[in-house]
């Protein structure tokens, strides 16, 4: 997590080119059946909606695998959100 957190930090501060390969590297290490936490919280860093979509997708899908335990093992404080709607949904 501090990897992903260093690379998207790295990202926003203007480094995209190097930080989108970073998560690339992460994701490769990671695999599509690794830590779910870990998969959806690798930032997309594209511009090109196509592949934004992409990672999109894969971290939704990662996000239906995480356990609220194994979110808790992360930090104390982070909660998984079910079912619920933004405000004046419903």
């Amino acid at each position: 997590m501090d990897a992903i957190g260093q690379a998207v930090t790295e990202g926003r501060a203007g480094g995209i080119a190097s930080a989108r390969q970073k998560l690339l590297s992460l994701w490769s290490a990671i695999g599509v059946t690794g830590d779910p936490l870990h998969r959806c919280s690798l930032a997309d860093l594209y511009e090109d909606p196509a592949q934004a979509l992409a990672w999109d997708i894969r971290a939704l899908d990662a996000a239906d695998a995480v356990a609220e335990q194994r979110v808790q093992e992360h930090h104390a404080s982070l909660h998984i959100a079910v079912g619920s709607q933004p405000a004046g949904a419903g």
